[in-house]
């Protein structure tokens, strides 16, 4: 069974008020602030339930944070005219400060911060003060440690997105605004020291197979990031920690990756968990207050129901002729949905075009029934074994070792369910022309294509921007970062009007 994470409705500090005025002047001193919260293990344990909680929300991964990557990158087109514009115009690459969509993500990300550092601000003082028997090290240790991990990934998607920002590591308590960091390496630098705390202090999966953050997961996380910035070898002991481990494999179906059953398996290093039975029935709220556990991308993407948007030809064509996962991730014309009930057609589609045969699949609810109903519990993956033995084949391509890293995309390759014939290791080009292919496929709809192709640009890796194909006019530099956000500058005293990073 499924074990998931229980959402308290916890945004921080909560104030009571009373209709009685002697009570208002004189304040309620049993309302809940950072001196009276937190005092036991498990209101400390709330502190960072909260923040799985924010993840959770419509403007993360619920629905808001996979549509931002998914469209910056090359993997989609739009479904029909039924696009918003808000979307439209990011996957035209024609956003810019205004973009609501990109300012929706911005705050989802800004509240994970934001309650990771009252956690890592506040639990080690209460440790220290409450004395003995009451918050023992080790569990302040642990618990601080998710935090630094959240804290941690989530600098990341702004350094990696937005380049330099607003960075504070104290819980803010004023309204006085947060400055940019002094360059973005200060933001890097934290995102290191951070994750290291993490890996140093975050149980393994094995003595915590929950879903929650794990020492591997953090350093998964760590070598994403060292890959981004092109550092390869120091990724290298992190990526062969984990595959020394012995805790994760590929597991042999590959769709048990993307559906409901058979999650946290042993190819899972993090999810972000949902569940349908945990919903309020209210499909508009979520926006990281911990009301309901449900995620939209299958409502989104499905065919059936709103059929937002369809595979791109870039990404269907990176699939070699008889590869399975192509079928696993994709719906076509004549094929059979609903568990096998209904066989899909044009006339199955709710809206939106139906002359492209090929359709979403993956991450939704079709392989067993009918429609989405805003009420999907598949958990949406964020880091996975796969991804680690693609990038340690990664680091051994830029080492010179060719068979080796053939052997770590052959593993892949491999799968019992996909078993796709193995590549040879002809030359570094060729090599690295499988590795691309094979990311591509592997993981695609999984929020890392668009990176990879921004690194694999700023590292000199390719030449040409794969994504600015089918974008009128190509891309220009303007969008080598998302936008900050007018709202943030408008409303940040310590940014002021030429605060932007463009």
């Amino acid at each position: 069974m499924k074990k998931k994470i229980a959402i308290l409705a916890m945004a921080g500090l909560f104030f009571t008020l009373s209709c009685n005025d002697d009570f208002l002047t004189e304040g309620n001193p049993t309302a809940a602030s950072v001196s009276n919260s937190f005092n036991t293990p498990a209101e400390a344990d709330q502190a960072i339930i909260a923040i799985y909680a924010a993840l959770q929300g419509n403007d993360m991964y619920a629905r808001e944070y996979w549509w931002v990557h998914d469209l910056l990158s090359d993997e989609l087109l739009s479904g029909g005219a039924i696009l918003e514009a808000r979307r439209a115009i990011i996957l035209n690459y024609n956003h810019d400060a205004s973009n609501e969509l990109v300012n929706t993500v911005w705050r989802g990300i800004y509240r994970i911060i934001h309650r990771s550092n009252l956690a890592i601000n506040t639990l080690p003082q209460k440790e220290t003060s409450l004395g003995e028997g009451q918050l023992e090290q080790a569990l302040v240790d642990k618990l601080t440690a998710e935090a630094r991990f959240m804290r941690g990934w989530m600098y990341f998607e702004l350094a990696s997105l937005w380049g330099n920002v607003p960075f504070t590591t104290t819980s803010l308590s004023t309204v006085s605004g947060v400055p940019l960091a002094e360059s973005v390496d200060v933001i890097y630098d934290q995102v290191y020291s951070d994750l290291d705390s993490a890996i140093a202090f975050l149980p393994s999966k094995a003595e915590d197979p929950s879903g929650r953050a794990t020492s591997a997961a953090a350093q998964a996380m760590k070598a994403r990031v060292l890959l981004f910035q092109g550092r390869y070898e120091e990724a290298r002991p992190l990526l062969q920690d984990i595959i020394n481990s012995g805790e994760y494999r590929l597991v042999d179906e590959y769709v048990d990756n993307h559906r409901e059953e058979n999650e946290l398996n042993d190819e899972s290093l993090f999810e972000v968990q949902f569940s349908s039975a945990a919903g309020n029935g209210d499909q508009w709220s979520g926006n990281g207050d911990g009301l309901k556990e449900v995620g939209w991308r299958g409502q989104e993407y499905s065919p059936v129901d709103w059929h937002n948007t369809v595979p791109s030809d870039q990404l269907l064509n990176a699939y070699e002729d008889g590869d399975p996962r192509y079928d696993y991730n994709f719906l076509e014309y004549g094929e059979t949905y609903g568990g096998g009930d209904s066989v899909f057609t044009a006339a199955s589609i709710a809206q939106g075009t139906t002359e492209r045969t090929v359709h979403w699949f993956k991450y939704g609810n079709l392989y067993k029934r009918l429609n989405e109903l805003f009420n999907s519990g598949i958990n949406m993956r964020v880091i996975r074994y796969a991804d680690v033995l693609l990038m340690m084949a990664e680091v051994e391509l830029e080492a010179g070792n060719l068979t080796e890293a053939v052997g770590y995309i052959n593993q892949v390759r491999a799968r019992p369910s996909v078993a796709m014939p193995p590549i040879a290791a002809t030359s570094a080009d060729a090599v690295f022309e499988a590795l691309v292919r094979e990311r591509q496929v592997e993981l695609a709809s999984e929020q890392v294509r668009y990176r990879d192709v921004r690194r694999w640009l700023n590292n000199g890796k390719l030449t040409e921007n794969p994504i600015a194909v089918d974008i009128p006019g190509g891309i220009s530099s303007t969008y080598d970062f998302l936008p900050i956000p007018q709202t943030e500058i408008d409303n940040n005293p310590a940014l002021g009007a030429d605060g932007q990073n463009q």
